[in-house]
């Protein structure tokens, strides 16, 4: 007990123990996580080896992403329209998950507004074999901007405390607050 070496980091908390190289530094539970990738590249996007992301501040837990579609597909049925799309999600230039949106339009439900009721999930990179981590994000898409915000509404145990926190996309950027 006497030979620990806690520095003191100058936070709210004061001390704080030693930041290993290895510790997830947004790591809340000690199951698998994304971040537990055995591709390096991906590892490090969560700060498994640097612990450190210029996408993800570490005080706020924001975390800014880059959408890259690879897929839209319009499916017209009698009350209105589902756009479908998919592709991969970057941090930086890193590949670290993939994607799968849902846009529902509705016959004089949404169309007046040129809107559409959006469900976008992001499938984080992991271990194989094991189901992806994930974030759901719900909200609107507006078709003249072709803007899109809401919150995030159900996550996994890895991202949980991003569970109400509003997000932004613009452009292919992403944005969760």
């Amino acid at each position: 007990m006497y030979g620990q070496y806690l520095p003191y980091n100058y936070n709210y908390y004061g001390w704080q123990p030693q930041v290993l190289q290895n510790d997830n530094y947004f790591r809340e539970t000690q199951g698998p996580i994304a971040g537990d990738s055995n591709d390096p590249n991906v590892a490090a996007f969560y700060g498994v080896t640097t612990g450190i992301s210029a996408d993800m501040d570490h005080n706020t837990r924001s975390m800014s992403l880059t959408l890259n579609r690879l897929t839209l597909e319009n499916v017209d049925d009698a009350a209105g329209r589902w756009q479908i799309e998919g592709g991969q999600v970057f941090g930086g230039n890193i590949h670290i998950a993939n994607y799968a949106s849902t846009k529902r339009i509705v016959n004089q439900g949404t169309s007046p507004q040129n809107t559409a009721m959006l469900t976008l999930t992001l499938f984080f990179i992991g271990a194989s074999g094991q189901p992806p981590q994930n974030i759901t994000l719900q909200g609107s898409h507006d078709f003249n901007s072709g803007n899109q915000i809401g919150s995030v509404s159900a996550a996994s145990s890895s991202f949980a405390s991003y569970i109400g926190h509003q997000f932004r996309v613009s452009g292919n950027t992403l944005v969760i607050q």
